[in-house]
């Protein structure tokens, strides 16, 4: 997923959620107070400068309802959500490697699609890394290190084919052991969200092929259905416990031409307490990432996810959603009990891709990564991405791990 240039935000929903002040707390505690709250303010401000969010031109009757709803809704902060695009059109970070590229002082840059291998080491150095394209190989080194970028998955699943990690985990898969560093592809978090669905008149509906006519002033003004993110508006609710994502459509099915007309409304726990891990297996003479994501094995999320459906259940039955749709498809208004919710969220809950924590950065010898982002254990290796977060955010984590880049080559190359 999202493997290119730009990352998950190559096919992510382009919602463009900034961090909030428990966002900024944490990341401040995590790092010893070594980046401090201004500090990541001003690259916020910096990075939503270059990214330049848009509002969106059209909302579906899903998303405008839903906001009458909850406007006045307590404890609540519903936004329409901005998108990270240009014209109506999908921008990706990839973006601004094209700029640098044609800077004329930065054509130095190589862009190079293959698969990252291995990283490359002179001693206790990292001095490259090896790359794959197809059945051919080849390394690239580095005058001064190297940054991994690669997400909260394959990050480090990079760092254990090299020999950082868990000894027990690369004496299992038969890999030299360079750095002992057991922390590497702990700690995983993940947003779950749990899809309570609406069923909708047909005159609603969503459809999977717009006309003609809507095509082109999609593609020559940048407006109309055919740039509906899909998950268009939400926002958290109960002060932070709880993010609402709204679309006009039936989650599970959407875009099978037989999908019903529906809405959804999804919610998952901001801050959850499960955690899983990221580890590497041999297999046909590789070594490929296994993701153990530990869902709700912390009973906590499960009794807050079943809390979060009868949030929704609240917003649903109100004015003027309650005038609107037609009961109840999924988990369907039969499901009331505790257990009957959470056997639900069991079947029905989806991950929402928000991977985070593999690598988390820390002021503890034992982190993977110091406040400079640093690999311990090891030298001219730092990390920015996903994986350097020690929690996930209250929100979608697109903004965050930007501003995290970017403070990165701010304050600290």
């Amino acid at each position: 997923r999202g493997r290119g240039l730009g990352g998950s935000g190559r096919i992510n929903a382009m919602i463009w959620f900034p961090p909030t002040d428990a966002d900024w707390s944490r990341l401040a505690q995590a790092s010893g107070q070594a980046w401090s709250i201004d500090d990541l303010q001003q690259s916020f401000a910096s990075v939503q400068t270059i990214v330049a969010p848009e509002q969106p031109t059209w909302l579906s009757d899903a998303a405008r309802r839903f906001m009458a709803t909850v406007t006045e809704w307590p404890d609540a902060q519903p936004i329409v959500y901005p998108r990270v695009i240009r014209a109506g059109r999908r921008w990706t970070p990839a973006s601004l490697l094209q700029d640098c590229h044609d800077h004329p002082q930065r054509r130095r840059l190589r862009i190079v699609r293959a698969s990252a291998q291995r990283l490359l080491f002179d001693g206790d150095d990292v001095i490259g890394v090896t790359i794959a394209n197809g059945s051919s190989t080849e390394s690239i080194h580095a005058s001064e290190g190297v940054v991994v970028c690669a997400g909260a998955v394959a990050t480090p699943a990079l760092l254990m084919r090299s020999g950082i990690g868990p000894a027990d985990v690369l004496a299992a898969a038969q890999i030299d052991v360079r750095c002992d560093s057991p922390a590497v592809g702990t700690g995983l978090q993940d947003h779950l969200i749990m899809p309570v669905i609406f069923r909708l008149s047909a005159s609603a509906r969503f459809d999977v092929q717009p006309s003609m006519p809507e095509l082109a002033r999609g593609q020559h003004l940048g407006g109309g259905r055919v740039t509906s993110n899909i998950a268009e508006c939400g926002g958290l609710f109960e002060n932070g416990r709880f993010q609402l994502h709204v679309t006009p459509t039936h989650y599970l099915t959407y875009p099978d031409p037989k999908s019903p007309a529906a809405m959804t409304l999804g919610v998952n726990v901001t801050q959850p307490e499960s955690r899983g891990r990221v580890t590497v297996v041999a297999q046909d003479g590789r070594f490929c990432a296994q993701i153990e994501p530990g869902y709700l094995s912390d009973q906590r999320d499960l009794r807050a996810t079943v809390d979060g459906v009868r949030l929704v259940r609240c917003i649903a039955n109100s004015q003027p959603l309650a005038g609107w749709h037609q009961g109840e498809l999924v988990p369907s208004a039969k499901r009331q009990s505790e257990s009957a919710i959470a056997r639900a969220v069991a079947r029905y809950a989806q991950t929402l891709y928000h991977p985070v924590a593999t690598c988390a950065m820390g002021i503890e010898t034992d982190s993977v990564v110091d406040p400079s982002l640093r690999v311990r254990g090891v030298g001219r290796l730092w990390i920015a991405d996903a994986s350097v977060l020690p929690i996930l955010p209250q929100g979608n984590p697109n903004s965050l791990v930007m501003t995290v880049a970017h403070h990165w080559l701010d304050r600290f190359r």
